[in-house]
């Protein structure tokens, strides 16, 4: 009896994913085409109900979590009102997780990538037009920024080198890009809420299957490193007589195991690639111009433990969406775009520090700025398991040891 209810229960739950992903794909899977529809015991649908009872979930859940009203501390793994008040805890997943099942939050996370990527297709598609020079609604601001990125990537070369005119060429190009971006900012925050409802999904999922099924734990994290060893030991070189037979049996062995590795919360959010795309040139001048333009409207929150929202109180804006966002979509790309978005931020903040060393007046402003962009750096940092001497480089140890979190704005 049991096995019947969890067999039909995962038909129903994959069903009504698979039909409320069609409005991210182009080529649309209708019900008399689904492998998990039945014609002796159907599954029911209601025309006239936009979204099913997936979908409502998951739009339940961003409505939830919204940037701006609500406020995602790091260190609790929650969301907060920006008031003081618990939105959505470690309680609430568990609560989920019982209402739902297993089956119930791997179907929303499942349509939570979807969702992630379709905005990176959007993200990705406008940045392509506009670098052809071809203005749509999506691209406007994007076409317009163009010669703007151009020359701040001439100025900002070599890395190791800031611009001549210090911080006023950034403050020149903050003003010029703010309005252009605003677009591209708000995609960049609806990727990043999303992708860290998938890790508070994962990380309830992964504490359940180790507190009430350790040994399958054990078994699918032992069977994942044997396999990748497997794959890095594999000889693929042109004398390997059965290099794409090896190749598609690695794949396939990949792909199986995949599907636990969800259901056991095993998986990355942040480290997942969601789209192959061409090389988008400029991109890392882009995110770059959007943080740093972001970061003056960001103040630091003690009892949080993050950036939140200064003012623009009706403005969707969040410090863990923003760095959850730019850290998914550079790592859609080769990592040099990741090296090249930190090696510009490392210039801001350096120019910032001379900049107000030299100068007679200190400006109290520039410091919080600079304060703002060593925080989002680490909370980047924090969120993709990035080494903090990856940024060494460009932002020196000793601006990270004297980060003083008290500084009031």
């Amino acid at each position: 009896g049991l096995k019947v209810w969890q067999q039909e229960y995962s038909r129903v739950v994959n069903f009504n994913v698979e039909q409320e992903c069609n409005k991210y794909l182009r080529r649309k899977i209708l019900e008399d085409q689904s492998e998990y529809q039945s014609e002796t015991i159907p599954i029911p649908t209601y025309p006239d109900d936009k979204l099913n009872f997936i979908g409502r979930l998951e739009q339940a859940l961003l409505d939830l979590t919204i940037p701006g009203p609500t406020v995602y501390a790091p260190e609790f793994s929650s969301w907060y009102y920006i008031e003081g008040g618990l939105v959505a805890g470690l309680r609430f997943w568990a609560t989920l997780r019982r209402a739902v099942g297993v089956i119930g939050l791997c179907g929303v996370d499942r349509l939570l990538s979807f969702r992630i990527t379709n905005q990176l297709q959007k993200i990705t598609k406008a940045y392509s037009l506009s670098s052809y020079g071809r203005e749509t609604k999506s691209s406007a601001g994007l076409t317009r920024l163009m010669p703007l990125l151009h020359e701040l990537h001439g100025e900002l070369r070599p890395f190791n080198k800031g611009p001549k005119d210090g911080r006023k060429f950034f403050v020149s190009a903050f003003k010029q890009s703010s309005q252009l971006t605003q677009d591209f900012l708000t995609l960049i925050l609806q990727v990043g809420q999303a992708q860290l409802i998938r890790k508070q999904i994962a990380n309830e999922l992964n504490s359940t299957v180790q507190s009430e099924s350790n040994q399958l734990y054990s078994a699918l994290a032992a069977l994942n490193k044997s396999l990748i060893r497997d794959i890095q030991d594999s000889p693929y070189g042109e004398n390997c007589e059965n290099k794409e037979t090896d190749r598609e049996n690695m794949n396939k062995k990949a792909f199986e195991l995949s599907k636990f590795l969800d259901f056991a919360g095993s998986s990355q959010p942040f480290q997942k690639v969601y789209i192959t795309s061409n090389p988008c040139e400029r991109l890392p001048e882009l995110l770059f111009l959007v943080v740093a333009a972001t970061i003056p409207r960001l103040q630091y929150d003690e009892e949080f433990g993050s950036l939140i929202r200064k003012y623009d109180r009706d403005q969707p804006m969040d410090g863990s969406p923003l760095a959850a966002g730019v850290l998914t979509i550079l790592n859609q790309f080769h990592p040099s775009y990741t090296t090249a978005f930190f090696a510009y931020i490392g210039q801001y903040i350096r120019c910032t520090v001379k900049d107000n060393k030299t100068g007679s007046n200190a400006d109290i402003n520039a410091n919080l700025d600079c304060r703002n962009a060593m925080i989002f750096l680490e909370t980047m940092c924090k969120l993709g398991n990035i080494n903090r001497e990856n940024i060494h480089p460009f932002v020196q140890p000793f601006l990270f040891d004297s980060l003083n979190y008290s500084i009031k704005g």
